[in-house]
C-alpha cells in the first residue's frame, strides 16, 4: 500500500509550482499565502488521499483564500469576473 503524501508536502509542491506567489488570477501577492483546497475533502470525504493531491490545492494569499471560502464578500464579485475571464482564456487557448 502506498502512504499518501501528508499536508507538509503537498504545500511544498503547491509553493513551487506557485513560485511561492499567490495563484488567483493578476495577484501575485508573496505574503500571507495559504493552502486551500479546490475539492474539500472532509473526513467522510469520497477519497481522503485526494486531501493531500498538489492538484486539489492551490496557494492563495489571505484575502483570495477568504473569497474563495466564502469568509470575504468585499469585491468578491469582481474577483470572481477576473478568474472566470482567465479560465476562459485558458480554454479558448487549448483549441
Amino acid at each position: 500500500m502506498v502512504r499518501p503524501k501528508n499536508i507538509d508536502q503537498t504545500r511544498k509542491e503547491a509553493l513551487i509550482r506557485a513560485r511561492y506567489k499567490c495563484e488567483w488570477t493578476e495577484c501575485g501577492e508573496s505574503q500571507f499565502l495559504k493552502l486551500t483546497m479546490i475539492e474539500k475533502i472532509g473526513t467522510m470525504g469520497r477519497d481522503s488521499t485526494r486531501a493531500y493531491d498538489s492538484d486539489n490545492v492551490a496557494m492563495f494569499c489571505k484575502w483570495h483564500s477568504d473569497i474563495y471560502t466564502g469568509k470575504q464578500q468585499v469585491a468578491s464579485r469582481r474577483e470572481y469576473i477576473k478568474l472566470v475571464q482567465e479560465y476562459l482564456e485558458l480554454k479558448r487557448n487549448k483549441k
